[in-house]
């Protein structure tokens, strides 16, 4: 009993799992903080543009490389809040017999048996725990970095949470008792916090509340990381790799997660498109004849096997191919670039019209469009995509 309590109370209870639905065995909630962090590591280095990283830096008054610890940092916490009775102990997940422990009760009476959401609990209890690496506390909510980043992780999900007051963000626990306040569940909280600020390398708080669009871009950033260190194959690896080792030694599995990270984020393709190199218009239009050849006489039919082709019709038809090829041309950033986009109906009338007219076009341009991205048509024009500068 005595090295169970000093595991409750010192170490990272492994117990406490993330993850469950459709694995073999629970996944420990301080592997998945870690494989987030992880996670927004890669995607700062290889997602984000210069611009973007230098906002977030900026937005909260730190270095660019200050900014990359940090945002590592508050993505590993995004779900710090299912470290609480209601999610550990819910009736689809694996039951751990610690729960049956005094230090681990929740909280007593009939008012408190609705479940919470383990976002909310992270908007909750972060603001609190910042505090202990330096984040300024007492401030008002408007003012208090440590209750943005709350805002942030409880938004992790879709919605952002209202604003805590002062009284909540001091003690959340008599706020709200279903956070767990029993003394088990404050301290690994604190534990699990504490393993991931080392593994982040012990970030420096921010110096200011930063604007909303940034907060906005690194709550995106935070959900994609999330979403990566979510996928059933990712944790059947890791989960595979911890449960082998049989040591819960957290450090070694943040190393393997950081190791495996950037082929994970390689594979789910959230670069810029990319397409086979094309010189000339035979080779984006194979199925094509070739481009009338200069002096030609622009009355002649260009299509008279077809037996309605016409001049006119060839020009029209080429002015729509020509307007597709730009589609294709090598840019930088995110998302595609239609090099002059008319009027969104016009744009999307065209694209259904051209779909229509053309099938052998558009699977000629599927087959050099990059698996796994957009189709690159004027469908997409409502989405006014533009390169990033």
């Amino acid at each position: 009993m005595a090295c169970m309590r000093s595991e409750m109370s010192d170490r990272v209870g492994v117990w406490i799992w993330a993850k469950f639905s459709n694995l073999p065995w629970p996944y420990p909630l301080i592997c998945h903080m870690l494989d987030t962090a992880a996670m927004v590591g890669v995607l700062w280095d290889e997602f984000l543009d210069e611009g973007q990283r230098r906002q977030i830096a900026d937005g909260f008054g730190t270095s660019v490389d200050e900014a990359r610890a940090m945002a590592m940092f508050w993505a590993g916490l995004h779900d710090i809040g299912k470290c609480c009775p209601h999610f550990v102990g819910q009736p689809s997940g694996p039951k751990p017999e610690l729960l049956d422990e005094p230090e681990f009760a929740a909280a007593a009476g009939w008012m408190h048996e609705e479940p919470i959401r383990h976002e909310r609990v992270s908007h909750l209890v972060v603001p609190t725990l910042l505090a202990r690496y330096g984040y300024p506390a007492g401030l008002r909510p408007s003012r208090s970095v440590a209750h943005q980043v709350g805002q942030i992780l409880g938004g992790h999900h879709g919605r952002y949470g209202l604003a805590l007051d002062r009284a909540t963000m001091a003690d959340p626990g008599k706020a709200e008792p279903r956070v767990g306040t029993a003394s088990g569940w404050v301290a690994q909280r604190h534990a699990l916090t504490d393993a991931l600020f080392d593994a982040c390398g012990r970030p420096v708080p921010p110096t200011r509340v930063a604007p909303a669009g940034t907060a906005v871009i690194v709550t995106g950033l935070i959900v994609l990381a999330d979403w990566l260190a979510s996928q059933t194959d990712w944790l059947l690896a890791r989960g595979t790799q911890w449960y082998t080792a049989k040591d819960d030694d957290h450090v070694a599995h943040y190393a393997r997660a950081v190791k495996a990270a950037p082929r994970h984020v390689q594979a789910a393709q959230l670069g810029t498109a990319s397409w086979k190199p094309a010189g000339t218009f035979q080779e984006v239009f194979p199925t094509l004849p070739a481009p009338t050849p200069p002096g030609r006489p622009r009355s002649t039919p260009a299509r008279r096997d077809e037996g309605t082709g016409t001049a006119a019709r060839d020009c029209a038809d080429r002015r729509r191919e020509n307007r597709i090829r730009p589609l294709r041309r090598p840019h930088h950033g995110l998302g595609l670039r239609p090099d002059r986009p008319g009027t969104l109906p016009a744009d999307d009338g065209h694209h259904r019209r051209h779909v229509a007219a053309h099938p052998h076009l558009h699977r000629r341009l599927d087959a050099h469009r990059h698996p796994g991205h957009p189709r690159p048509l004027h469908g997409l024009a409502e989405h006014r995509l533009r390169p990033c500068r």
